[in-house]
């Protein structure tokens, strides 16, 4: 006779008994295995995810995200203007009608206060005019009107930073 498995060797079935041993009495009550996993039609897999450069910490440590760029729209007629910070990649609209305005932009503060031209440079003389910002953070940019005495009257020009 067979060994010992589970009840015994019922319904003549010899050798270890039951239906494969290991304390399987032959009935039914397990469930069955997990189907396989299906096969696909669809071609290949698709492929890994990109792994992209981990964002700016910020001084905290946690993570910021690039500024978005902004577009700076000014209404370049005679008056007042207060400093602007920017970022790079920004960009100033100087809205203004051609032949009634320019914008300059100049090398240093002393010139900018003292509106000498001498040195400045020519950015338009047609408007609108967009100036993209691509200086690197800690530039600061100053820009006037030279025409009449539009920058002389403290009008017309403007301090932008960039940070």
């Amino acid at each position: 006779r067979g060994g010992r498995g589970g009840r015994g060797d019922r319904g003549g079935r010899g050798g270890r008994g039951g239906r494969g041993g290991c304390g399987d009495d032959g009935d039914d009550d397990a469930a069955p295995p997990p189907p396989p996993p299906p096969v696909s039609d669809d071609g290949p897999p698709p492929p890994p995810e990109t792994t992209l450069p981990p964002p700016a910490n910020d001084d905290d440590g946690g993570n910021v995200p690039p500024p978005t760029p902004q577009t700076f729209s000014l209404n370049w007629r005679p008056q007042a203007f207060a400093p602007l910070t920017v970022n790079t990649g920004d960009s100033i609209i100087f809205n203004f009608q051609t032949g009634a305005h320019t914008v300059n932009s100049f090398p240093n503060l002393a010139d900018f206060n003292a509106c000498d031209f001498s040195g400045a440079t020519s950015e338009s003389v047609i408007g609108p005019f967009t100036y993209p910002i691509t200086e690197p953070s800690g530039t600061v940019l100053r820009f006037a009107c030279n025409v009449a005495t539009h920058c002389l009257e403290d009008q017309m020009k403007i301090q932008v930073t960039v940070q």
